[in-house]
């Protein structure tokens, strides 16, 4: 049975207590990071979210449907973000040319220059990273992934690109790599896991679902 956070003897004593504090205290740091960077652009943060991933898109362009459907949360939520980096010049929209009924967004020069600003300040995580060794930072980009995978499987988060979530994920127990990728056919070593994989493809067992919270 898992420790509690209620016993305050666990929250000095137990690894697994220690641990969820600990990340919890993480995610407060990225989100001011994350907040700070989008006060001083003056956007809001899903908008940033939005730029950011529309910057590192290998097709260049995406969906308020893919959005949605990725963050886990409704279409006219998006919309909203949207048509305000829309007016802002920071986003362009087109008709696909596959499908007419569907409507692209791509960064414009400017919005293209405007998520560049905000990852460089969020470059100054992976430099803290760096700092630590590498056996430490392999560790913690396993145990991460496998949070991840627990978070998506328990519906607290969505996440489409994670190597844990896709279907050409394979686990090889016993084998000197523990997994493998069955798409470019390869073992994977803990530290060739990605958390952003373009060429993912979500399982089954992973399809989209509501986003629920952790606390009812």
């Amino acid at each position: 049975m898992s420790a509690s956070l209620l016993d305050p003897r666990a929250r000095q004593e137990s690894a697994e207590v220690k641990l969820a504090l600990g990340l919890f205290r993480l995610s407060q740091a990225i989100a001011a990071v994350q907040g700070g960077a989008a006060i001083l652009l003056r956007i809001s943060p899903l908008q940033l979210q939005i730029l950011a991933d529309l910057f590192h898109e290998p097709s260049g362009f995406s969906t308020v449907g893919r959005f949605a459907a990725r963050y886990g949360i409704s279409a006219p939520t998006v919309s909203v973000s949207v048509a305000a980096l829309v007016r802002r010049g920071l986003l362009s929209r087109a008709v696909s040319p596959e499908d007419h009924r569907r409507v692209r967004l791509a960064l414009t020069a400017m919005g293209r220059r405007v998520a560049g600003k905000a990852l460089k300040r969020l470059q100054a995580l992976v430099e803290m990273v760096s700092s630590l060794p590498a056996a430490t930072s392999e560790a913690c980009l396993d145990g991460v992934i496998r949070l991840i995978r627990a978070f998506v499987a328990a519906g607290w988060v969505r996440t489409d690109r994670i190597c844990m979530t896709c279907r050409f994920f394979e686990r090889t127990p016993g084998a000197k790599s523990p997994y493998y990728c069955r798409l470019v056919k390869s073992p994977l070593p803990s530290p060739g896991l990605r958390v952003d994989c373009p060429e993912h493809e979500v399982a089954s067992a992973f399809a989209p679902r509501a986003v629920s919270s952790p606390v009812n």
